[in-house]
C-alpha cells in the first residue's frame, strides 16, 4: 500500500440517508417524549405546592386555635383592672 503525504487523507464519507433518517427519528422521539412528560412534571410540582400550602394553613389554624383562649384570658384580666365602665364594656 502506498503511503500518502500528510494532510492528503481522504475525507470521511458522508452519512447515508438511512443514518440521517434514524438520527432525526431519534431526535424527534426525544423531543416528543419530553413534551409529553412536561405536564405530568408540572402537575406534580403544583400538587406538592398545594399540599405544602395546606399543611402551612393547617399549622396556622392550629396555633391560632391554641392561643385564642390565652389571649382571651389576658383581655379579661386587663378588663378587671379598668376603672371606667365604658372601657370595661368594650373588652367584654
Amino acid at each position: 500500500m502506498a503511503r500518502r503525504r500528510p494532510g492528503t487523507e481522504p475525507l470521511p464519507r458522508p452519512p447515508t440517508y438511512a443514518v440521517l433518517e434514524s438520527a432525526m427519528l431519534a431526535l424527534t422521539y426525544g423531543v416528543v417524549a419530553h413534551l409529553l412528560s412536561t405536564p405530568h412534571r408540572l402537575q406534580g410540582r403544583t400538587s406538592r405546592a398545594r399540599r405544602a400550602t395546606h399543611r402551612l394553613l393547617a399549622e396556622v389554624h392550629h396555633r391560632v386555635k391554641n392561643n385564642l383562649p390565652d389571649r382571651l384570658q389576658l383581655l379579661m384580666l386587663q378588663a378587671e383592672k379598668l376603672s371606667n365602665a365604658a372601657d370595661k364594656g368594650c373588652l367584654r
